[in-house]
Order: C-alpha cells, then structure tokens, then sequence
C-alpha cells in the first residue's frame, strides 16, 4: 500500500480507505469510534504504522463489530456474516 502513494498522491488523491484482512477486539460500547476501550489487536500497530492519507481502515478477521479511533483513523469491522 505504501509502495502506491505517490501514484495516488499524483492522481489527487488527498484521503485513502485501507481494507485489509486483519481484525482486533474492541471492548466497551461500540456507540462510537471515541467509546472504543481497551481495543486490542494487530490491525491497531498497522493503523499506527500508516501514512496520514490513510483515514479509514475497513478490517476484518477477527469477526467481531468494532469501530474505533486511533490516532487519525478510524478503524471499523463487522461482525460474522456482515451482521453489527
């Protein structure tokens, strides 16, 4: 993904959305991304490691709901079977 920045950055791309197959558990309310408590999980050390462009990390694996911010990004995953 990195490695495509600057072909996206030179087609004026300002913003990224990230899909990738990697999860985590979210603990707490799941209201809102600033409710998320006591996340864990890998996807939180890839979200850290991203470039600013990436805003939105669309995760899975785990198949747990989860929406939670870190840092600049959110990160969201549905449950099993697509169901919240």
């Amino acid at each position: 993904m990195k490695a495509l920045l600057p072909e996206l950055r030179a087609a004026g791309a300002e913003n990224v959305v990230l899909m990738i197959h990697q999860g985590g558990d979210q603990h707490g309310s799941f209201a809102t991304p600033e409710t998320c408590k006591d996340a864990t999980g890998e996807i939180f050390d890839i979200a850290r490691e991203m470039p600013p462009e990436v805003k939105v990390i669309l995760a899975g694996h785990t198949h747990g709901f989860m929406m939670c911010n870190t840092g600049d990004k959110i990160i969201l995953e549905s449950g099993s079977a697509g169901r919240m």
